[in-house]
């Protein structure tokens, strides 16, 4: 008879669960209608997987999908962002966080090119020289258009922020907040179901 305290890994998570479990509390598996003779351990760790073809899930039959395109999948198991896996039982919140982008640089630039340009204009007003005064124009010019140029190609970027017990970390990012926005409404919606 076994002590009703000791435990073992799920085979599906490998989270630690009672060895009298009947199903994993992390992940919800049924263990007594384990009928995977796939389940094996990943060398080197306590950890057990399930092998499965590549490019499919451990277990399609009770995964759900909420999102899948090339570069995300969200299921209520997993998430896997760039070839990265994150098990949903760590994750505690989801977010999305903005970086806007600095235009600093491009500011400096057209103030001292508009400057240099001024000085020109009136180094040659002052000595009565006619040769300088399109170079004048020209740098004035261009030192306030490129810089607008610059500034409006810069965009924001928007990072998927995935919250656990380890900390948080940025797990994905985009210029297109929408899909940024998508994703993290996928994992919410996940973590939401997982309850």
């Amino acid at each position: 008879m076994t002590d009703s305290s000791e435990t073992k890994n799920c085979p599906y998570c490998a989270e630690k669960i009672l060895v009298a479990a009947v199903y994993c509390r992390f992940c919800h598996h049924d263990l007594l209608n384990n009928d995977d003779k796939n389940i094996v351990a990943i060398p080197g760790s306590n950890r057990q997987t399930q092998l499965a073809a590549p490019g499919s899930l451990a277990n399609p039959s009770s995964e759900v999908t909420y999102l899948e395109n090339s570069d995300v999948t969200v299921t209520n198991l997993r998430i896997l962002i760039s070839g990265k896996t994150y098990a949903l039982s760590n994750v505690t919140s989801v977010g999305v966080t903005t970086i806007p982008q600095n235009h600093s640089g491009a500011i400096t630039f057209g103030c001292t090119g508009t400057v240099f340009g001024l000085l020109i204009l009136g180094v040659n007003a002052i000595l009565g020289s006619d040769g300088g005064k399109f170079f004048g124009i020209l740098v004035t010019v261009l030192s306030i258009f490129i810089p607008i140029q610059l500034s409006q190609s810069k965009k924001d970027k928007y990072y998927v922020v995935i919250r656990g017990s380890s900390g948080e970390f940025n797990a994905l990012w985009a210029y297109d907040k929408d899909y940024i926005e998508s994703i993290a409404k996928s994992i919410n919606d996940a973590i939401v179901k997982r309850g």
